[in-house]
């Protein structure tokens, strides 16, 4: 009887050491984008003011968290794949990392055979590839709509131009239960809050003189100054917040737009 009663002692306080020791740190995610050129990382000695808005995503997140920017301007999810930049990634992939997936601007684009797939057969299947691949290494997807293009009807709502792939983006989330931020509806709600002048500002729209990369000025309606990719990088953020997603104990509390 003393052995049992002691077994048992050693056993609840081994149980109560357990309950009141704190648990381990979780580890910060590692974060993988892939995508088009407006969530691209551009080099500012050729490209400035322009930015993807994956390169402002740093400033809403805390520090430990790695954002790996790998997508990359005039690629859809054929060309991205096909020219194989997504091989790395992939045999990189570790459980508990996270690939965000935005594709669309170019995948519409029918004047280009290498980046062109038609929204309800070959993005659909390619992007449900993309989440399966994700999965098979444990790790975790997201989908994203694509942004908006500024570009507003005389009404003063803004002008759908990424065709279907919105949609189709939409129902593969639905149909492999994965997270979506839909950026589509959110910066169609931003540009349409902030009306068409006073958006340009988020654009890259500049007059002659103005840039010394853009001496003669110029009106491009899809990729973001630098203060439009921190205004969409917030809206993923608050898109995440949204859908309630495992990422958002590592965001900070306030954005830290300057």
């Amino acid at each position: 009887m003393k052995i049992l009663a002691a077994f048992c002692l050693i056993a609840l306080l081994t149980l109560h050491l357990s309950a009141t020791e704190p648990a381990p740190a979780a580890k910060a995610p590692r974060i993988y984008m892939i995508g088009d050129s407006t969530m691209c990382v551009y080099d500012h000695k050729n490209n400035f003011p322009q930015y993807g808005w994956g390169e402002m995503l740093p400033e809403f997140f805390k520090p430990g968290v790695t954002i790996l920017d790998r997508a990359k301007a005039g690629k859809s999810t054929l060309s991205f794949r096909n020219e194989k930049l997504w091989d790395p990634i992939a045999a990189d992939l570790k459980p508990g990392d996270w690939v965000v997936i935005q594709f669309g601007h170019n995948d519409l684009n029918k004047s280009k055979p290498a980046n062109y797939t038609e929204a309800d057969t070959a993005y659909r299947a390619l992007l449900t590839q993309y989440v399966e691949e994700v999965r098979a290494k444990g790790a975790q997807p997201i989908l994203a709509t694509s942004i908006c293009r500024h570009v507003f009807m005389p009404d003063g709502t803004v002008k759908p131009t990424i065709g279907e792939y919105p949609r189709v983006t939409r129902e593969v989330a639905a149909a492999q239960n994965v997270p979506l931020v839909d950026m589509n509806e959110s910066t169609a709600r931003l540009l349409a809050g902030m009306g068409d002048e006073k958006s340009r500002e988020l654009f890259m729209y500049l007059d002659p003189g103005q840039s010394t990369f853009f001496p003669n000025g110029i009106q491009d309606h899809t990729h973001l100054k630098q203060a439009g990719a921190r205004a969409v990088a917030g809206l993923f953020a608050a898109g995440l917040r949204e859908i309630n997603s495992p990422l958002v104990p590592w965001l900070k509390e306030t954005a830290t737009a300057k």
